[in-house]
């Protein structure tokens, strides 16, 4: 696996930044944190009590863009 990037515990791969470019261009110019919302349904990215992590998910996002 061809780890990209390493943020707060997570690796991510070629392959998900590919999928989340495909979020990107698919989501219209929606939000950062609509995106956001969406990747963590995608990858099913819960906190212990079910919520989204939503907040990790935007500054993954950011994280990523900064790149």
């Amino acid at each position: 696996m061809d780890i990209v990037l390493r943020h707060r515990g997570r690796e991510v791969s070629a392959a998900q930044v590919d999928f989340i470019r495909g979020l990107v261009a698919e989501g219209g110019g929606a939000s950062r944190r609509a995106l956001s919302i969406r990747l963590c349904r995608a990858w099913e990215w819960k906190q212990p009590n079910g919520t989204l992590c939503d907040a990790l998910a935007r500054n993954l996002l950011l994280a990523l863009h900064r790149m």
